[in-house]
């Protein structure tokens, strides 16, 4: 984590972000495997941004994005062993995956919730149409009650989303759309909780981008992709 990739690249837009005031979640992703190939090289990376931002309110760390090929215990493991390495780092902003055995995509926090060492931590939330076949917004609410359990107040969605493409209307009637039924379970329990969120994504790019670029250079504009979606996002911050 050195040279331009980190000076010029990474930095320079983390920097040009908290400027302006944004919250930004830092975090590692696995190049194969669903975990470090090299720990010490994983720890000194960590090193690296820590020296940089850890004493910036606006920037939360993500240990790992996603990881899997691990057990419960053996990720609660690990992650209390970072905490132990990192001591000055405030806890409220550290975040950590809600490992699941046999299933990383930080599928459900109750595990880690539940484990003293990490106490004080914020817990990370992935969820999709995916992760269930509900067609009710209740079956959805249920879904979120079940993966968050009683740890509601250090939960964040730092993932979801469903498919923005094609014009669905997410305030329309549910149907047999999964994803209707998705985009308005989800919202209406996180703000229930009330849970902080981050929809995937935000940029087009991806069939979950929620705005698009237009524009060349630096004259660039955004425009949404799916207003209903927008509105569904909004609902969910309490807006």
């Amino acid at each position: 984590m050195s040279g331009a990739w980190w000076t010029t690249g990474y930095k320079a837009i983390i920097d040009a972000a908290t400027s302006q005031n944004f919250k930004v979640i830092l975090g590692y992703w696995a190049h194969a495997n669903g975990k470090p190939d090299d720990m010490t090289a994983f720890n000194t990376m960590w090193q690296t941004v820590l020296t940089a931002y850890e004493s910036n309110p606006l920037i939360y760390f993500d240990i790992a994005n996603e990881p899997y090929g691990y057990t419960e215990p053996a990720w609660a493991d690990l992650v209390a062993s970072w905490l132990a390495m990192f001591p000055n780092v405030p806890r409220a902003q550290v975040l950590v995956a809600g490992v699941v055995t046999g299933n990383g995509w930080d599928a459900d926090v109750t595990q880690v919730g539940a484990d003293t060492r990490l106490d004080g931590t914020l817990l990370n939330l992935h969820v999709y149409p995916s992760n269930s076949n509900a067609l009710t917004a209740l079956g959805w609410e249920q879904v979120i009650q079940q993966k968050v359990g009683a740890y509601s107040s250090r939960t964040v969605a730092t993932e979801w989303g469903a498919p923005l493409s094609g014009g669905v209307d997410y305030t329309g009637a549910i149907g047999t759309n999964v994803n209707i039924a998705f985009m308005t379970g989800v919202p209406d329990q996180f703000r229930a909780y009330p849970m902080g969120s981050c929809l995937w994504s935000g940029l087009e790019g991806a069939s979950e981008g929620l705005t698009k670029i237009n524009g060349t250079g630096s004259t660039l504009t955004l425009t949404v992709t799916n207003a209903s979606a927008l509105s569904r996002l909004q609902y969910a911050w309490g807006l």
